[in-house]
């Protein structure tokens, strides 16, 4: 397969985050001596693993990506972004109602990326593409007279403890490769 390097990549990712949080709650392998408490920052508070537009923004900035923040039609934020040349939106999910724009936590969002084509696009190499990518979702549709191929990736936040500007970047980078060996498998470059 040709994602495999870096699905190995992001197992390996995985296993050190995995095991970075098992250790910092304490949880060892039978037999093994106790990890030492962690020293330097203490874990997150309850509810500091939501993602915010603010937060998205700023690391998206520090990447050299450009991007503006606007509200959707649920009103929660939505931002729009250029990247590689490309059009994005990054789509907020489970957010609060109150406060500023940029302010409001969220639970999840999903990063979008829609290309306009001239012909359809067959299911066959959809389907291949979605079989040899975890995380990402290729898929065709039709709007109006015009055809489009579309690739979108879920984030969840909430509940997991993790950093969220650490877990954006993680997941923009996952994000931005596939939708590069994506824009190639459609021909749009």
């Amino acid at each position: 397969m040709r994602s495999y390097p870096i699905r190995m990549a992001f197992a390996a990712a995985a296993l050190a985050v995995t095991a970075g949080l098992a250790a910092a709650q304490g949880i060892s392998e039978p037999g093994a001596p106790a990890p030492n408490p962690p020293q330097g920052n203490p874990p997150p508070a309850a509810g500091s693993d939501r993602i915010s537009a603010g937060i998205v923004l700023r690391e998206l900035r520090q990447l050299g990506v450009t991007a503006e923040v606007s509200t959707d039609s649920r009103g929660d934020p939505r931002i729009e972004a250029t990247v590689d040349r490309f059009k994005w939106a990054i789509f907020f999910y489970g957010c609060d109602k109150d406060g500023a724009i940029e302010q409001r936590t969220c639970g999840s969002l999903q990063f979008f990326s829609g290309y306009t084509m001239n012909t359809p696009i067959s299911a066959l190499p959809m389907n291949k593409f979605n079989s040899e990518n975890r995380y990402i979702r290729a898929y065709t549709a039709i709007t109006g007279q015009t055809f489009a191929a579309r690739i979108s990736m879920d984030v969840m936040f909430s509940g997991t403890g993790g950093d969220p500007a650490r877990v954006l970047r993680s997941y923009f980078a996952m994000m931005k490769h596939q939708t590069n060996e994506f824009r190639k498998l459609i021909n749009f470059n």
